[in-house]
């Protein structure tokens, strides 16, 4: 039995049990959308382990209203200073 996780469903897992409470935490009145898009395998829902050796991993893009982008360094900085992979 395969250990494999589809990448659609690790990406929201990583979001929804580590991002999202950081921008909680220290962001607590950001307004936001977050997702993944793209071409990829993983994105389409098509990955297999074979899709493991290339671009897939835990990730999200983050949207941001045009009036908190003056915060996406801090905001990156934040989220990066807190996970551990």
């Amino acid at each position: 039995m395969s250990n494999f996780i589809k990448g659609l469903d690790l990406c929201e897992t990583f979001f929804n049990d580590i991002a999202k409470p950081i921008l909680s935490t220290y962001f607590p009145k950001l307004k936001y959308t977050a997702g993944l898009i793209g071409y990829g395998s993983d994105v389409l829902g098509f990955d297999d382990e074979t899709s493991t050796d290339h671009m897939w991993g835990p990730r999200f893009y983050l949207f941001l209203n045009k009036n908190d982008m003056n915060i996406k360094s801090d905001i990156f900085g934040c989220v990066l200073k807190r996970i551990s992979l």
